[in-house]
């Protein structure tokens, strides 16, 4: 999916932002894409993550994001899900991310990011506010825009342009992730 495409740019970003880890390697993502809720997938993926199974390829860091699609007790839900896998692998370290209502929501807090990939005025508001679903409003922008960039080029263009600290005050749920992934690496905040 395209969450996939971002989220290994946004991670490492965050990682990375000042002063964050030098890393001088790629860092290494295991997925375990959820391809519907994630609430059903949290005890195959952490067997995956963690089982036994995995001892020859460990993962430090289990990640966990979602997008909540107005749901209030998405979050709760998954982080619940999550705590009760831990009597089963109790060294597991994870990050809960989520995006409310979607990941791409985060590049309409960061006007500047779609302005710059889709070349819009910065006089002018961002096109099609009248489409409430950001998935669906910024498939309409790049359906519409002279870019030629794949739609999956243009997200990873968002997610490499996207101005962090910018995101982190306008997005709750962006700070707490920003701010869960540091600490959970030993950056400061």
């Amino acid at each position: 999916t395209l969450d996939e495409k971002v989220l290994p740019i946004v991670i490492g970003r965050i990682l990375r932002d000042p002063p964050g880890l030098d890393l001088d390697t790629e860092l290494e993502f295991k997925k375990y894409s959820a391809d519907g809720p994630i609430v059903g997938k949290i005890r195959p993926a952490m067997f995956s993550f963690f089982g036994l199974s995995n001892n020859n390829d460990p993962v430090e860091v289990a990640i966990f994001f979602s997008d909540l699609d107005l749901d209030c007790d998405k979050k709760k839900l998954v982080e619940e899900r999550t705590r009760a896998q831990f009597d089963s692998y109790p060294s597991a370290v994870v990050v809960h991310g989520f995006a409310d209502p979607c990941l791409e929501e985060w590049f309409f807090r960061d006007g500047a990011a779609i302005r710059h990939v889709y070349n819009l005025s910065t006089i002018q508001g961002i096109p099609y506010s009248d489409v409430s679903n950001p998935k669906t409003r910024l498939k309409r922008i790049h359906d519409n825009s002279e870019v030629e960039l794949t739609l999956s080029q243009a997200y990873v263009a968002l997610a490499s342009s996207i101005d962090l600290q910018q995101l982190i005050r306008a997005d709750r749920n962006f700070e707490r992730f920003y701010k869960s992934l540091r600490e959970t690496f030993g950056c400061s905040t």
